[in-house]
């Protein structure tokens, strides 16, 4: 692959604080940030948060300017580039997991949906992340005062509301409407090389939890993960994906749009945790020594 070069997408960076100085205290932390040319109201916001966080995405400027005056400062931060997290390879989607019986050491055949399956040697197991992810839309349809709907049938959309709005705010109101679409618990399991085996509740059969096997996605994943985690002895477990928040501009998980006079917004988390996986697996190489 060639060197990318210095003022594409793919040369920018995703700053990222895996820990504060110890011994610092937040007064201190924030005046490093100042000196790195972060300003008083952001630096004081930051020292705030818990680490690992993701500042944002940044120009290569800032890892060669801005970076060494935090480093100095003795806060570990490290900027990632999108080649790194394009680099690691996509998911191996499981249909199921067969325990293979009479193994010395816990082991899995993962039977894929499609073609050939791999194998799960949950002592090679590096990383694994357990999540709720999903998607929700909210629909928003322009009523009048009687409660009948305003009749965008007649009208365009933007008509109907600017016709509404002339009898006064009063006679305009929103009725939201929030279906989930799809909600899905999550268990995404890293080998060191990158490698990786997800399991999705909507897409998983859990016939190998046997008698522990219950009725929901959530009770199942549970004790899936109950189960992997006691046997991946080397790996790292990670449940804060709930936690995370993307910088603006930094992920897309919102969408608009309008149908008949109805406005519709869509939150989808699935973007946000396709990078976190990305993301959480390149803090623990660095975390285990790997990278530097």
């Amino acid at each position: 692959m060639g060197k990318t070069p210095a003022g594409s997408v793919n040369s920018r960076h995703f700053a990222t604080v895996l820990a504060w100085p110890r011994g610092q205290s937040a007064e201190d932390i924030a005046a490093t940030l100042e000196r790195a040319g972060i300003g008083t109201y952001d630096a004081n916001q930051l020292v705030k948060r818990e680490t690992p966080f993701l500042i944002g995405r940044v120009k290569h400027e800032w890892v060669s300017d801005v970076m060494p005056v935090l480093v100095r400062g003795g806060i570990h931060v490290v900027a990632f580039t999108q080649d790194q997290l394009e680099s690691i390879p996509a998911p191996f989607v499981a249909k199921c997991l067969h325990a293979a019986v009479g193994a010395p050491k816990p082991l899995y055949a993962v039977e894929a949906w499609r073609g050939d399956g791999t194998s799960l040697l949950m002592e090679e197991a590096f990383l694994i992340i357990r999540a709720s992810v999903g998607r929700t839309k909210t629909t928003v349809e322009p009523v009048m005062r009687s409660g009948l709907r305003a009749p965008g049938i007649l009208l365009a959309p933007e008509l109907v509301i600017a016709h509404e709005m002339m009898k006064g705010p009063q006679e305009l109101s929103g009725t939201p409407r929030v279906t989930v679409q799809d909600a899905a618990e999550v268990v995404e399991i890293f080998r060191l090389d990158g490698t990786r085996v997800r399991v999705n509740s909507e897409k998983f059969s859990f016939e190998m939890l046997g008698k522990d096997r219950g009725l929901t996605g959530r009770g199942n994943v549970d004790q899936l993960m109950l189960r992997l985690a006691e046997q991946a002895i080397h790996a790292e477990i990670d449940l804060d994906f709930g936690k995370f928040k993307a910088p603006p501009n930094t992920i897309k998980t919102h969408s608009s749009s309008g149908v008949g006079g109805a406005s519709v917004k869509t939150t989808d988390s699935w973007p946000s945790y396709e990078f976190y996986t990305q993301w959480r697996y390149l803090i623990q190489r660095v975390k285990s020594g790997l990278e530097p």
